[in-house]
């Protein structure tokens, strides 16, 4: 019931959303933001005590002055990345800038292999929606249709694992199974093999023991997170 009500609230979000303007859709976010540090008493506790932690020598009013700010930020940054969602292709890329295409093309046109790294700041969640857009999919299987994508993923969670045939590497096959804190994912098992062997295991026999494996993850990461 709490994901169906989260789902539906995300929903209603994105539908808002579409027919913001920009500086609407900021100062949703902040209030969004503001709102969860107001109402989230288990995330505000954690958010203070990691604060406390990190920074011993600031003021109790400080480090709550921080974590004000970052719940707002975290809003304004969720809202603003479903609008950027709603775009058009030519809406999205009007509004970044590529440096380094010209040497990614460069390695293309001379059949060479390209390995992106980006480093974990910034609105570094746009990558993965423009990518595909200006350079060529990560391999020949990537998915870049969001309605394709849309298909799957009811699929995926309904069956309660995902495979990967090839879309980020292009001769790997893979299972992921989630594991999860307190209602959230925390990460997931992945087996991983030559695609040429996939036809040859049992791909739910597979995904049977990285389930098993993944509640019991589940298990012990809740017992920890109840006994801090």
């Amino acid at each position: 019931m709490r994901h169906r009500l989260e789902y539906a609230f995300v929903k209603a979000l994105f539908v808002a959303v579409r027919l913001m303007p920009d500086p609407l859709v900021r100062a949703a976010g902040t209030l969004l933001g503001r709102a969860v540090y107001t109402f989230d008493r288990a995330h505000r506790r954690i958010a203070h005590r990691n604060l406390a932690s990190a920074f011993p020598s600031r003021t109790e009013r400080q480090r709550k002055a921080i974590a004000r700010a970052a719940f707002s930020h975290f809003g304004r940054m969720l809202v603003e990345l479903l609008k950027f969602s709603t775009l058009s292709d030519e809406a999205m890329l009007a509004r970044v800038e590529f440096d380094g295409e010209d040497r990614a093309r460069l390695a293309y046109a001379q059949g060479r292999g390209v390995l992106f790294f980006t480093g974990h700041f910034g609105f570094w969640e746009l990558h993965a929606l423009v990518h595909a857009l200006t350079l060529e999919p990560f391999t020949e299987n990537t998915i870049t249709s969001k309605s394709e994508l849309a298909e799957q993923l009811p699929q995926i969670r309904a069956r309660g694992w995902a495979i990967g045939d090839g879309e980020r590497i292009p001769d790997a096959f893979g299972i992921a199974v989630p594991y999860f804190v307190d209602g959230n994912i925390a990460g997931s098992l992945t087996a991983t093999m030559p695609r040429f062997r996939a036809t040859h295991v049992d791909t739910d026999r597979i995904a049977t023991v990285l389930t098993h494996f993944a509640q019991r993850i589940t298990r012990l990461l809740s017992v920890t997170a109840d006994t801090q």
